[in-house]
């Protein structure tokens, strides 16, 4: 038979579909016609009927017979905690009955045994199931509280209480049979089956694809559904951990776990893991437009800034206000690094122009990027501007070749010459070019004079190019003079000896403009600084004068000295002999005196000092060590010594008059001479 009704819960209904096999016995039997027919059938949506409980065959038909048809006439059900069914059933004859047809009620719980395939929510339920020990036809059992309430019976002794932790008792009683009543107690324990999550959706990949966040939404996800044995709609949510999302611009893991719940209070869990991935480029909508006309040649023109941004070869890091300041534009979710690098990609001086091609990249945090390039052109037409090294009026020659370096900061010059920026601007000139300056010539011409006028004008013309070959000229004038006397090629101051006074000499002298074309004017001899009668300073001071009258004065210092000592030469040397008197005679006279000879001017001392440590101060016999000294007036000195042997007569004691405290007796102050 088919039932077909309808389940409900906070007033959602959703037809379920009871297929069930077997045919239920018909009651209607003449040998009892009080029997109590009633009949519940257990069954849930999509199960076929089973023999639980396993008396419930008590009331089938054989089932060879025929089926019999059954019908539902009753109105739409709405009570999920039991299903009261009204039929008819219509049997045709068989061998074990007659034909007969009758309309009945069935008790249907849909949430036991099978699976349950609709969306019907039921209380917390538990089955009390009584199983009498004495086996007696016909029982009926009776559902008791725990107040002594009946609450339902049936003939099944199978009851749905609610899972309450409560104590219900279950009476088996037979009219008129005393041994067939019995009584039990049970306890309506919660039910622990938790429920199965169905159709759980994959693990996934989610890829920032578009300009917002990827779609983590179960519409787009998935969500699982989920089964119970007892509750037919378990709620299932779930909740995101989001903690793995340590990538780059928010990527990593999401771990989604959805839980399951049943009426009873079970749960399982299960997780999903989404994998959030960026490989979305950021999106450059517009790139700062190009820029045409700009005047100048080269990048660091406007103070270096071209086109908003300065001028780099290398990557520079800018801000996303400053690309929008530029005229840029993009799209990008997350966070981006913008830079921008240039490269002078066309140079065609002298045309004039110059192209940079401004590379700009937008990096998101996971690498992904965009570029664009921006061009800028610039152009050069103008002049340098240019002033010369000021005008040089004083400078000291005679013709061209004193325009030299050291002169005029440059030689001179009859043809383009090239001179290096730093140079021309020590000079005094300047440059100021929009391109920067590509060369820097000059170019010299005289006019020559002669003295006594001794004037001559050097034009200085400089030409200044620049890189686009814009050229600008300035003259310097540069005026010569003969401000110089003659130059003196001889008579250096000198030192000399008092002997070697060199004697009086005309000078040789020179001019850079007249020659030896010069006159003596004057002449002085001075004689000064007399520290001694030959030591002393001669100063010969010479004046000369060239052709334009410039003169020159020469002073000529010499510096006489005396460094020649008196020469002293010894007299001979001696041996005295002792007689038997002991008296022997060492003066300057038996002796002898040096010779001096002096050789520059002044006078001379000499005196003499005797060494006797070589006399034996007993008897006399030994040598004296003669030393004569002469010095001169400037200091210059001069020695020699004698030798005087004595030896001869042995004195001994007898002698005591020669002695004196043990020394010879003799002359031992010098005499003077000339």
């Amino acid at each position: 038979m088919t039932f077909i009704f309808t389940l409900c819960k906070e007033g959602n209904f959703n037809p379920i579909t009871i297929d069930i096999t077997g045919v239920p016995k018909v009651c209607l039997e003449l040998e009892d016609t009080n029997e109590d027919c009633d009949v519940t059938f257990y069954a849930s949506p999509g199960s076929t009927w089973s023999s639980n409980p396993s008396n419930a065959t008590n009331y089938l038909s054989c089932t060879s017979c025929p089926d019999p048809t059954f019908s539902y006439t009753g109105s739409p059900v709405t009570d999920c905690n039991g299903l009261q069914l009204e039929y008819t059933v219509s049997i045709p004859a068989t061998a074990c009955d007659v034909a007969t047809s009758l309309t009945k009620t069935m008790l249907v719980y849909p949430t036991l045994d099978g699976i349950i395939t609709g969306d019907c929510e039921d209380d917390c339920q538990t089955e009390l199931t009584y199983t009498p020990d004495v086996s007696c036809p016909d029982i009926v059992f009776d559902l008791l509280n725990d107040q002594g309430d009946t609450l339902s019976n049936n003939t099944t002794g199978i009851f749905i209480v609610p899972s309450d932790n409560q104590q219900y008792s279950i009476t088996a009683s037979r009219p008129g049979t005393p041994e067939c009543w019995n009584t039990e107690v049970y306890t309506a324990a919660p039910e622990t089956v938790p429920p199965v999550l169905i159709n759980f959706p994959s693990d996934l990949t989610l890829y920032y694809n578009t300009p917002t966040d990827p779609d983590t939404t179960t519409a787009n996800t998935g969500y699982p559904g989920a089964t119970d044995n007892c509750d037919l709609n378990p709620t299932v949510g779930y909740s995101d951990d989001t903690s793995g999302l340590t990538g780059c611009s928010n990527t990593g893991l999401i771990l989604r776990t959805f839980i399951a719940t049943d009426d009873c209070g079970n749960t399982s869990t299960q997780v999903q893991t989404l994998t959030i991935l960026d490989t979305l480029a950021p999106v450059i909508t517009t790139c700062p437009p190009d820029v045409n006309n700009i005047t100048g040649c080269d990048t660091t023109d406007v103070n270096g800034v071209i086109g908003g941004l300065p001028y780099s070869p290398t990557p520079v890091v800018i801000t996303v206000q400053q690309f929008t300041d530029v005229g840029g534009a993009f799209t990008e979710i997350n966070n981006v690094t913008i830079t921008y690098s240039d490269v002078i990609t066309d140079n065609t001086c002298p045309n004039p122009i110059i192209v940079v091609t401004r590379t700009f990249v937008i990096t998101d945090d996971c690498g992904n990027f965009d570029t664009c390039q921006q061009a800028l052109e610039f152009v050069d037409y103008t002049e340098p501007e240019i002033t010369c090294p000021p005008d040089n009026l004083s400078v000291d020659g005679c013709d061209e070749n004193d325009v030299t370096v050291a002169n005029t900061g440059l030689n001179y010059a009859d043809t383009l010459t090239p001179v290096d920026n730093a140079t021309y601007i020590a000079l005094g000139g300047t440059i100021n070019d929009v391109c920067g300056f590509l060369s820097i010539e000059y170019i010299d011409t005289i006019v020559p004079d002669v003295c006594p006028a001794a004037t001559l004008i050097v034009t200085r013309t400089f030409l200044v190019t620049d890189e686009c070959d814009n050229t600008e000229t300035c003259v310097q004038t540069i005026q010569l003079f003969d401000l110089s006397g003659p130059e003196f090629l001889s008579h250096p101051d000198i030192t000399v000896d008092c002997d070697s006074i060199p004697p009086y000499s005309d000078p040789i002298v020179e001019d850079a403009c007249s020659g030896t074309n010069v006159t003596q004017i004057s002449y002085q001899e001075d004689t000064i600084s007399v520290t001694c009668i030959n030591e002393f300073e001669i100063t010969r001071t010479w004046v000369y004068a060239d052709a334009c009258s410039n003169t020159s004065t020469l002073v000529q210092t010499i510096n006489v000295i005396d460094t020649i000592p008196p020469e002293i030469i010894c007299p001979d040397d001696l041996t005295i002999t002792f007689d038997n008197t002991c008296v022997i005679d060492t003066t300057l006279g038996f002796t002898g005196s040096p010779i001096i000879n002096n050789t520059c001017l002044g006078s001379y001392d000499w005196y003499y000092v005797d060494d006797t440590t070589g006399v034996n101060t007993y008897n006399g016999h030994g040598t004296i060590v003669r030393t004569f000294f002469v010095s001169d007036d400037c200091g210059n000195t001069d020695s020699c010594q004698q030798s005087i042997e004595l030896t001869g007569h042995f004195c001994g004691d007898g002698c005591a008059t020669i002695y004196t405290n043990g020394f010879l007796r003799y002359n031992r102050r010098p005499n003077a001479g000339n």
